[in-house]
């Protein structure tokens, strides 16, 4: 089966029949084993499984083939299982690799949710010094938190500065 095939399985959420044909592919082409298990992560997020789809990006990060996608997707699930400290340490890293590999696609996000993560973890200072670093003042996007909806950064700032008042 293909990588293409095993898309349409997902996207019909035939999730088991989409996990068996992963497991194949793994038997079938070592090589792939990242892209590979990006596709079970996208199974298990798809059914709310994100500790397991987590666990799936966590065996490419240990390769050493992981993307700043793949750190900032660990830190995304890992607001939906509310493990901010998980998700601060994700998001870092995303932030830290992007700069390392000159790949800052993710970093304005990555920098949102992690202010957002060190809210959760009761440091407002820290988490508004990230906030402010990341210099986007602009108000017009809001992006999606995990458990609470969308914020614009200005909600975000409001929020961070209600709890830490």
């Amino acid at each position: 089966m293909t990588f293409k095939e095993i898309e349409e399985l997902i996207k019909k959420k035939l999730y088991t029949e989409a996990l068996e044909a992963c497991d194949s592919l793994f038997d079938a082409d070592l090589t792939a084993f990242s892209e590979i298990s990006r596709l079970k992560t996208w199974i298990y997020t798809s059914q709310g499984q994100y500790r397991a789809g987590i666990a799936e990006l966590e065996r490419i990060i240990k390769t050493g083939e992981a993307t700043t996608g793949d750190y900032h997707s660990a830190g995304f699930w890992s607001l939906y299982e509310e493990e901010f400290s998980n998700a601060a340490d994700w998001f870092s890293a995303a932030i830290n690799l992007g700069k390392n590999q000159d790949d800052r696609w993710f970093e304005s996000s990555a920098q949102f949710y992690l202010s957002f993560s060190n809210m959760m973890l009761g440091d407002y200072q820290k988490a508004k010094e990230i906030l402010e670093k990341s210099g986007s003042s602009d108000d017009n996007n809001a992006v999606f938190i995990p458990i609470v909806g969308s914020h614009t950064r200005s909600e975000l700032l409001a929020e961070i500065e209600r709890r830490g008042a």
